[in-house]
């Protein structure tokens, strides 16, 4: 069958024996519900001769006019199988259209990654959890709808696939989308999330207490720390670091550090 062809089903019986049949000349004709297919059985006093050509007027008078298959016809009207249904034509359905997408370059939902060395034991300091972007940074690509490509049934009838639903990258804070829409770019060093569909970057982080849940903290901007850093942690942030609790661990800043609750250790 050509690309796109549905066969006749061989394991739906119930189905074959409710489609239309007609008959011409003594050749039966049946086409299945959805008219993706067409059988013939029957003209058994035909001539060799003469049975391609009756089968074929027997399909017209039917209605079937597309997707006949010359070699199908023709094993249809060899005597031996003139008491058999043969599949003689072949409709195509509509190929469905490819739906436009957001391709997100970030990991929208940011999961603890646990790094093992070679001696199998696990940092469960380092998390990854912040990810970092820098200001230029291609965050996420358009790739619009595709259409789907026409069929048709062996009546000759036209079949529409459905239009391509489309959609469109939504930009929150720090987040630039290209004039053509087919880009969003980060205006700023930071974090970035999607939040409620929306991308934004956040240049500062801020965290509670910085120990188990959170893992070191390595962050490209501003760091705000509502609780303590706790002994065996790190905070890292490019511009200044602000600690509301103490500081038990360690503390790295390429601008201001403040400690309110004090240091120890």
């Amino acid at each position: 069958p050509p690309e796109g062809a549905r066969p006749w089903s061989r394991t739906e019986p119930d189905d074959a024996a409710r489609a239309p049949r007609a008959v011409s000349e003594g050749i039966e004709v049946r086409v299945s519900a959805d008219a993706l297919a067409a059988e013939v059985r029957g003209g058994a006093g035909l001539s060799a001769q003469e049975a391609p050509s009756k089968i074929r007027r027997a399909l017209g008078t039917s209605g079937v006019v597309a997707g006949i298959l010359d070699e199908a016809v023709a094993l249809a009207a060899a005597p031996k199988e003139r008491g058999k249904w043969i599949p003689v034509a072949h409709g195509s359905d509509a190929v469905p259209p490819v739906h436009g997408r957001v391709e997100f370059l970030f990991e929208t939902q940011k999961r603890a990654r646990l790094d093992e060395d070679e001696k199998g034991r696990v940092d469960f300091k380092n998390l990854d959890l912040v990810e970092n972007i820098v200001a230029g940074q291609l965050l996420a690509r358009l790739h619009p709808g595709v259409p789907g490509r026409p069929g048709r049934d062996v009546r000759g009838h036209l079949l529409e696939p459905a239009p391509p639903k489309e959609t469109e990258i939504r930009a929150g804070k720090n987040v630039e989308i290209t004039p053509d829409g087919r880009e969003a770019r980060s205006l700023f060093d930071g974090r970035v999330r999607l939040v409620g569909g929306k991308i934004e970057v956040e240049t500062v982080y801020q965290v509670g207490e910085v120990g188990p849940a959170t893992g070191n903290i390595d962050f490209v901007g501003t760091v705000v720390v509502t609780g303590a850093v706790l002994d065996g942690f790190r905070v890292k942030a490019a511009g200044d670091v602000v600690v509301g609790g103490h500081v038990e661990g360690t503390v790295e800043a390429g601008g201001n550090i403040r400690v309110e609750g004090g240091c120890s250790g």
